[in-house]
């Protein structure tokens, strides 16, 4: 080597600790050198919103599965947190809906956001979107993490799980047989509930249904129990009205009690003559529709007849004497029948009792 090329060489590498000390006593470390926050030309603008951005720093990589598709360009105070903007390849293609999570590849890593695309169609993530609060995730912390297990192990629950070990050990020690037993009874339990899943399907199934059918009707018992109140303002201002007749009600029943307390032979007699007096309408029904049907069968036959011929009819209608027949009977009425010792009759004659009455006077 000449000594021409010897001497650059040697200032060279004498200023390199020159430089390392000037950046060392002016704070600046490797850490704050400049990194490209962009994903180069053509790319896209997408907010980010985080609860917290600790450990994300300027040029952070954004991944899609495996693959690099960004870079974190600036962050800022947020109203929620964290307004993280990063760069994306324009040529992506990603659902308006893409969730987004940081996670941490190692213990001495650099955080980087993961793109969550659920491949759904519909409007894409475009320049200027913003990935919502409630689409992203902190992943774990390894300071979280550590600091969990510390209080696990230093005082925690490995303490306490060897005092529940050994209150096991105090329970179950030398009730094996017990033990046995219990574990055959929850075998079998467990065989018996298994076998009634389809019984226990329907019980839920139909529980189901009536709570459905509860839940749509609950409109109507809202309506009724709305109504409630003016039913009972109703019944309470005929309150006095209600009370006068459960009175008047009362009284009626007392003097019915009284009555046919007083006179049970009366009453047997009235029942008797109601019973008479029904067969006797039945009887006098029975006659009346004859009458009516021989009525309707000469209407008919007259009806026959040819308007403007002649027509000889020869008949008697004795009104008054079907009448009496209709009431008294074949025999006529009473006054017809009873006469004195002239022969002349007696207008005050009177039947001795209703079936006579009922009859036309057939049992004198």
């Amino acid at each position: 080597m000449s000594a021409r090329r010897v001497g650059p060489l040697l200032r060279a590498a004498a200023g390199v600790p020159a430089a390392t000390m000037l950046l060392a006593g002016c704070g600046i470390g490797l850490q704050d050198l400049p990194i490209g926050g962009s994903a180069g030309a053509g790319a896209i603008s997408v907010t980010v919103q985080l609860e917290s951005a600790i450990g994300l720093v300027d040029g952070a990589e954004v991944l899609l599965g495996q693959q690099v598709v960004g870079r974190v360009a600036d962050m800022e105070v947020g109203r929620y947190g964290a307004d993280v903007r990063v760069s994306l390849a324009g040529d992506l293609d990603l659902a308006a809906d893409t969730a987004a999570v940081v996670e941490l590849p190692t213990a001495l890593g650099t955080p980087h956001i993961r793109l969550l695309d659920p491949g759904t169609g519909g409007p894409r993530l475009g320049d200027g979107d913003v990935i919502a609060l409630s689409a992203t995730e902190l992943g774990p912390r390894i300071e979280s993490t550590l600091a969990g297990l510390g209080m696990l192990l230093d005082g925690g629950g490995v303490g306490r799980l060897e005092t529940v070990v050994a209150e096991l050990h105090t329970a179950f020690d030398g009730r094996a047989e017990q033990m046995a037993e219990l574990t055959d009874f929850t075998a079998e339990l467990l065989e018996r509930a298994h076998a009634g899943r389809e019984d226990f399907d329907a019980a839920v199934t139909a529980a189901a249904a009536v709570t459905e059918r509860a839940a749509e009707g609950a409109p109507l018992v809202d309506r009724g129990l709305d109504q409630v109140p003016e039913l009972v303002a109703v019944l309470a201002a005929q309150q006095q009205t209600l009370d006068d007749l459960l009175g008047a009600t009362g009284d009626l029943a007392a003097a019915g009690a009284q009555i046919t307390g007083a006179a049970p032979d009366q009453m047997s007699t009235a029942v008797s003559d109601a019973a008479a007096v029904v067969a006797a309408l039945q009887d006098f029904s029975d006659r009346l529709a004859a009458g009516l049907d021989a009525m309707n069968r000469f209407m008919t036959d007259f009806g026959r007849a040819v308007r403007g011929d002649y027509l000889t009819f020869v008949g008697t209608l004795d009104v008054p004497g079907t009448i009496d027949s209709l009431f008294f009977g074949p025999d006529g009425p009473p006054a017809a029948r009873e006469r004195g010792a002239d022969g002349r009759k007696d207008p005050f004659a009177v039947f001795d009792d209703i079936d006579e009455l009922l009859s036309g006077g057939g049992g004198r």
